[in-house]
């Protein structure tokens, strides 16, 4: 009797029923990284009209690199939702305007990696 129980296939959901196919999850969005608050005032309290020292890494500008390329990569994603959505296919629209905030938001983290550098490192001439 514990086997008959156990055997039993699940109930199948509405869109098994109609013959639809039940879209993949949606991948999830990167936290958005934070600039700490002391870097920030920090960086506030040297004059606007001041030059600044700074010591960037290579991997500093690598960041400023990705900032703008997943800028390039979100925009043409954002486009090949845009075409999904005008030809009625809204499942592969919505997984492409998720793909672009998820590109986005790794290239806002990258100019922030590069800002955190910036005002870590600023120091007036």
């Amino acid at each position: 009797m514990a086997d008959e129980v156990n055997s039993e296939k699940p109930t199948p959901s509405m869109g098994d029923l109609l013959g639809v196919k039940t879209p993949a999850p949606l991948p999830p969005i990167p936290e958005e990284y934070v600039i700490p608050i002391q870097l920030v005032e920090k960086w506030f309290n040297i004059p606007e009209s001041d030059y600044v020292n700074v010591n960037l890494t290579r991997r500093d500008f690598d960041s400023l690199f990705a900032a703008i390329d997943k800028n390039v990569q979100a925009q043409a994603i954002f486009q090949q939702a845009m075409t999904f959505y005008t030809n009625g296919n809204l499942d592969e629209a919505n997984r492409k305007m998720r793909d672009s905030t998820i590109k986005l938001t790794e290239a806002h983290n990258s100019l922030r990696y590069l800002y955190t550098s910036v005002m870590a490192s600023a120091t007036p001439k």
